[in-house]
């Protein structure tokens, strides 16, 4: 159980087919997954598929269906280079009507699912589902239009080179 083994460890290791892929601390394993492979497998994720646009000292900017999108670059990529890019749905957040953020997205509601403490919001944007976790305040959070914004900070999302998924 991937919950249990996040809150009991200090130290986890994630192995495919015998190999370890990443050994660290269970906030470096899910906070910065080494691999496609390891973020997929530990948590969920919003993934989003394409090509580096351009790079700059920390961050690389990564030209996606749902249009570019700027995340932290782990490891160092160069423009051209397939890529995906994660982001927690924990991390995405609705935004205001009319209101600017980078990596900005714009999306259909799908469905609302309330799990008791927290509400999870499902979106199609670009015919890929985005998922947005929300704790649920009891003050008529977690609801959304038809169309909406969604947008998450650069400093909370991470690209790497395209690889293979947990699930695939």
């Amino acid at each position: 159980d991937q919950g249990e083994a996040l809150t009991m460890s200090d130290r986890i290791a994630v192995m495919k087919s015998g190999e370890i892929l990443q050994v660290d601390t269970t906030d470096t394993i899910y906070d910065n997954p080494a691999t496609p492979f390891v973020a997929s497998f530990v948590g969920e994720n919003n993934i989003f598929r394409g090509r580096i646009a351009g790079v700059d000292e920390h961050f690389a900017t990564i030209e996606t269906k749902q249009g570019k999108l700027m995340a932290v670059n782990s490891p160092a990529l160069t423009a051209g280079d397939e890529a995906m890019l994660f982001i927690r749905p924990e991390k995405m957040r609705l935004a205001a009507s009319g209101s600017s953020h980078e990596n900005h997205l714009q999306a259909t509601f799908v469905r609302r699912d309330l799990e008791g403490p927290f509400i999870n919001l499902f979106f199609d944007c670009a015919d890929e589902e985005i998922v947005v976790h929300q704790t649920n305040s009891g003050s008529g959070n977690g609801q959304a239009s038809h169309e909406e914004g969604l947008y998450f900070s650069a400093e909370d999302a991470v690209v790497m080179a395209a690889g293979e998924l947990a699930d695939e």
